[in-house]
Formats: C-alpha cells, sequence, structure tokens
C-alpha cells in the first residue's frame, strides 16, 4: 500500500487582464535565447488570436481539481483577508490573491510553519531587459468593453473578490481602454 504524504501548496489568485498583459512579457528572455531578436509585433499578434475566456479559472480545475481532487469553487473564499485555507486528506492549500500577496506574508509564515519566512519580491517586469517594453505596453493597452466585460463579472471574480473590488478593476480597465483607444497596435477586441 502506498504511503501518503502530507502537503502543503500554496496558490494565487490574480485579475485576469492585468494577469493577461503580465502574460505577455512573461519568459521574454527564455525566448530571446532561443531567437535572437523576437519580433515583438509577432508575439503582440498571436496574444490577440488567443483565446483567453476565464482561462485563468479553468486552471484551477486542471491543476487542483484533477490532481488534487480539490474544487476551490466548492469552498468559501474570505474575499476581505484575500485569502483562504483549504484541507483535504493530507492536503493543505493556501489560496491567496495577488493583490493582497504583500500583506499576507504572516499568513505564509504560519501556513509553512516558518516564523523567519521573508517575502521576496522577483520576477518583476519593470525591472528586466523588457522594462522598457513592457511598461509601454502597460501604459497603452485596451481592452473591449466586451471583454473587460466577461473577465470582470464572472462567477470565478465574484467567488474572490468582493463586489466593490471588482467595480475597481472595472473602472480602471474602463478608463485606460477608452483613453487608449487610439493605439490600435495595443486594442483587444
Amino acid at each position: 500500500m502506498g504511503q501518503k504524504y502530507n502537503a502543503k501548496i500554496i496558490s494565487l489568485v490574480r485579475e485576469p487582464l492585468s494577469r493577461r498583459v503580465s502574460g505577455l512579457f512573461q519568459g521574454i528572455e527564455a525566448i530571446e535565447e532561443i531567437e535572437p531578436a523576437p519580433d515583438f509585433k509577432s508575439r503582440l499578434e498571436a496574444f490577440q488570436q488567443k483565446t483567453y475566456k476565464h482561462k485563468e479559472w479553468k486552471w484551477f480545475d486542471k491543476e487542483l481539481k484533477q490532481v488534487f481532487g480539490i474544487d476551490i469553487y466548492q469552498h468559501p473564499f474570505d474575499k476581505e483577508a484575500g485569502y483562504t485555507i483549504i484541507k483535504k486528506d493530507n492536503i493543505s492549500l493556501l489560496l491567496l490573491t495577488m493583490e493582497r500577496l504583500n500583506d499576507l506574508e504572516e499568513v505564509i509564515q504560519k501556513f509553512i510553519g516558518d516564523e523567519n519566512f521573508k517575502l521576496k519580491n522577483d520576477n518583476i517586469g519593470n525591472e528586466k531587459a523588457s522594462a522598457f517594453a513592457y511598461k509601454t505596453f502597460k501604459e497603452r493597452v485596451s481592452f473591449s468593453d466586451e471583454i473587460i466585460e466577461e473577465e470582470l463579472h464572472n462567477p470565478y471574480m465574484r467567488h474572490f473578490y468582493t463586489d466593490e473590488q471588482i467595480e475597481k478593476f472595472y473602472i480602471y480597465w474602463k478608463e485606460k481602454s477608452d483613453k487608449n483607444k487610439g493605439y490600435k497596435e495595443y486594442r483587444f477586441d
């Protein structure tokens, strides 16, 4: 009979449009190792062609539900605190919102049982070789009203964020998108 191990998993949730923008630049340095002068325009075109509809939320079913049998949507999430701990059999899952991560160092310390644990910011887009392109893209990106609505007003978002938090995300992306409509190369419909 197989031996059971205790496992602790930490996973994050992030507002999907911010995650999508960040994802465009994630790993760009690794691409440069394979492709000496990656064509940013082709990356943008590929980004525009991807179907993202609720992709962020489906990850939990694929990785946590199928692999560990944890359906996070069957467990309440403390939206105000920005985290929850789910226990199933020999597995403990700490699920955090990315937006609150820096406020939750003590929660992580307690969860992993190490009071000396410290968060270290790493993999920061504004500090990479692609920082100028990333900054420019973040300033000019815009999404159609349909994408903003679809990504921010859905049951997945409501599971992790308060109505007030969702409305702040919505206002941010709507105002940014309206302001940036003139930058056609950074427009996603």
